[in-house]
């Protein structure tokens, strides 16, 4: 069953409640001072963490995933939103770079694989969150604009993390 109305602006103030999360993340990461000291899980790594996890839903739901590629499955039963249901719009494609960064999250934040412990991976810098988050963020914010511009309603909620949002990405 396609998404009703309702549910299209329910999917905005959530999408809206993970942009004011990735934005406040990265804003807390650009004004960090503090040299970070070997295995700090303060408020740096926190904060780093919170980008990352943002990263991923924002990747899941702008960008083709493995489970969005197969658009016949998907339609049966579709896991993840995505922003293709909301709009009429095509899916973006990762570059290389985002995909190995988005699999790099994978590792080291949604998912404890062997791979992990036994590749010597890296994990994800607060560079690379700044600098992929931030792009996310430049395509999210045009899309929930035109989505309230096509008449999209947003609730008490909704509209309190769009203002958030907005001050938050001057």
């Amino acid at each position: 069953m396609p998404p009703s109305q309702a549910d299209k602006n329910a999917v905005i103030t959530r999408l809206l409640y993970d942009m004011c999360t990735l934005a406040a993340s990265l804003a807390f990461l650009r004004s960090w001072q503090r040299k970070p000291k070997a295995l700090d899980l303060q408020e740096e790594h926190l904060a780093l963490n919170a980008a990352l996890v943002k990263v991923r839903c924002l990747y899941d739901f702008f960008y083709q995933t493995t489970k969005t590629v197969n658009k016949k499955s998907a339609k049966k039963d579709p896991v993840d939103i995505t922003a293709d249901q909301i709009l009429p719009l095509t899916l973006r494609a990762y570059t290389l770079e985002e995909a190995d960064f988005r699999k790099s999250i994978n590792k080291w934040c949604a998912h404890m694989t062997w791979d992990r412990i036994r590749s010597g991976t890296r994990p994800p810098t607060p560079k690379q969150a700044k600098r992929f988050g931030g792009q996310l963020l430049a395509h999210a914010k045009p899309f929930v604009a035109d989505c309230l511009h096509r008449g999209f309603k947003l609730n008490k909620t909704g509209r309190i993390y769009w203002k958030r949002f907005n001050a938050l990405s001057r």
